[in-house]
């Protein structure tokens, strides 16, 4: 693709282990192609791509995970987007005030994905920590789509001499409900099933609900579960 070409798009966010990515064909960004013609390659032109835009990862030419994020916006849906804005923020890859300063430089009006982003950046608050995982950001999704509030992900909670009794992966703190999400593959060891009931008792104790997800409860639209956080 000749200088300043980057893998991008999807195949960035592969690099990344982000969600949307993939290995299927090979996504690249440049400044002016060649025409050429290659199976599985799919070419970006883009005047609007600066050296602040590019990096290494895993030794290839790539786009920053934040330039990664908007392109992302363009090629995959806002849900996917949204999933892979979290696991950016929750690894590192990037931070806030980097992906708000890219997606104002390059906003112009109808430019690909930044819609997508800025409903991505309207949905969360930068004062609050992100879902640390996939699974966690489409618990969030599913109870907005039911019609729930926003509850806060990753919220600590204290007990009155301010230590911390544990961290949920989501909590109404004004209503004092936790919710925790439980991955079939984490929480099935004995190990693990004794330290989470001894948690959730501790939380239950102090005067917390604890209401816990499934996979089954995000597979299936999670109707029944939203009915009980919402009766609670």
């Amino acid at each position: 693709g000749g200088q300043g070409t980057a893998a991008s798009h999807r195949s960035a966010a592969q690099l990344y282990g982000l969600a949307g990515g993939t290995s299927e064909f090979i996504e690249i960004t440049c400044r002016r192609w060649r025409r050429s013609r290659y199976p599985t390659l799919l070419v970006h032109e883009s005047k609007a791509l600066s050296d602040e835009d590019l990096t290494i990862a895993k030794g290839i030419a790539s786009t920053t995970g934040e330039r990664t994020l908007r392109a992302l916006g363009a090629v995959r849906g806002p849900v996917t987007v949204r999933m892979a804005f979290d696991r950016a923020l929750a690894t590192g890859l990037t931070t806030w005030a980097k992906v708000e300063e890219t997606r104002h430089r390059v906003a112009r009006s109808g430019r690909p994905g930044v819609t997508s982003l800025r409903a991505v950046l309207e949905l969360r608050d930068p004062s609050t920590r992100v879902p640390e995982s996939e699974r966690e950001t489409m618990l969030l999704e599913m109870m907005a789509r039911y019609g729930l509030p926003p509850a806060e992900p990753q919220f600590e909670i204290k007990d009155t001499d301010g230590r911390t009794l544990a961290r949920v992966d989501a909590a109404y703190p004004n209503h004092r409900i936790a919710i925790e999400y439980d991955s079939d593959q984490e929480h099935t060891e004995p190990d693990a099933l004794a330290r989470d009931n001894t948690r959730r008792n501790r939380l239950i104790a102090t005067g917390w609900t604890v209401i816990a997800a499934r996979n089954e409860d995000i597979r299936s639209g999670g109707t029944d579960f939203c009915r009980t956080v919402e009766a609670a």
